[in-house]
């Protein structure tokens, strides 16, 4: 689950990779976001289809939404995945849908991963009290002040609850994603 903002290296390499592997996988995100003419922001027309990716703090392509998270049931998933950079967790975490999604997921004991600044979206959730977790550095406080257990690591596993650091730890990350789903192979042997 993402949207506009994801780092894209986030993003691409977990759904190619799951893919590889042998999950079915879906990018599900929010329609594209509508705004009072006052403000005069104008949204591109790919946005009607596609989320915008970033590359650190610049704008890098767009990646084809496969399910609009208003049509996505947590019933058809096995996992929800959120991938950070920081507008699209921070997005994601003022949307009362994905966070419904999100706790249902968790209420069906059924794995939630986040990388990066994802965890943002957890907090909200209220998925980290009382859990081991991580995140990107500058967002371990949040995640201590939401009162999780806070381990400076590549990844966390704590139940059905996946946490990673940064894109430095996406081989870490998706090894326990795969693990946690069963799916063949690794990323780093």
């Amino acid at each position: 689950m993402t949207t506009d903002g994801v780092e894209e290296v986030e993003l691409t390499f977990m759904y190619e990779l799951l893919k590889e592997r042998g999950a079915s996988v879906e990018l599900v995100a929010p329609k594209a976001p509508e705004y009072p003419s006052r403000f005069a922001v104008q949204v591109p027309a790919i946005r009607e289809t596609h989320i915008l990716t970033v590359h650190y703090m610049e704008n890098s392509g767009w990646m084809k939404i496969d399910t609009y998270l208003d049509d996505a049931s947590p019933l058809d998933y096995d996992a929800v995945i959120i991938p950070g950079g920081a507008w699209n967790p921070d997005t994601l975490r003022g949307n009362e849908q994905a966070l419904d999604f999100i706790k249902e997921m968790d209420g069906q004991q059924k794995l939630v991963a986040s990388i990066c600044h994802g965890p943002q979206v957890l907090i909200n959730a209220g998925l980290v009290d009382g859990k081991k977790v991580t995140s990107w550095w500058s967002m371990q406080v949040d995640l201590t002040n939401a009162g999780g257990e806070v381990l400076d690591q590549p990844v966390v596993v704590d139940g059905n609850l996946i946490t990673s650091r940064a894109p430095i730890d996406l081989a870490d990350f998706l090894d326990a994603v795969i693990q946690k789903l069963q799916l063949s192979g690794t990323v780093k042997g």
